[in-house]
């Protein structure tokens, strides 16, 4: 069972051929526009920051790092955004969520109870979302006081 380094090297060749490196080059050939589309959760980020601008929902502070963008109400933390996943994860932390988020019934939103939320890590979680619709998130972010 002997490796031809020849074919090796052929293959490599053919390959970087018949895929370019330059995606630029690519999206020109194609046509297409050459701007990467906003990821999902910088929409949601932007709706809920045009909310707390014209006051629907309570005054909220954003907190951004590398993985997550977090906003408190006071010094209480409402709501944390996953940046990494897709769709963006939305974890709500507000005392109530969990309730709300029983009556809401939407697609893609459960509450946490204590337990699961002590097995999975989560911490003082009560609700998640996973979806994309800033109009869940504006509904639980109704009962924030």
């Amino acid at each position: 069972m002997s490796v031809n380094l020849l074919d090796l090297f052929k293959r490599k060749v053919k390959k970087e051929k018949s895929e370019p490196d330059n995606p630029q080059g690519l999206a020109q050939a194609t046509g297409s526009k050459n701007v990467a589309p906003a990821p999902a959760y910088g929409e949601l980020v932007e709706e809920i920051d045009r909310m707390v601008n014209e006051k629907e929902v309570c005054p909220l502070s954003k907190l951004e790092n590398k993985n997550m963008v977090t906003y408190l109400c006071g010094k209480r933390k409402i709501l944390n955004i996953n940046k990494n996943s897709e769709p963006p994860r939305t974890y709500f932390l507000f005392s109530g969520a969990d309730h709300q988020a029983k009556e809401l019934a939407a697609q893609g939103l459960r509450p946490i109870s204590k337990n699961e939320a002590k097995q999975k890590r989560y911490g003082p979680v009560k609700a998640l979302y996973a979806g994309n619709d800033p109009k869940v998130i504006k509904s639980m972010l109704e009962k924030v006081k």
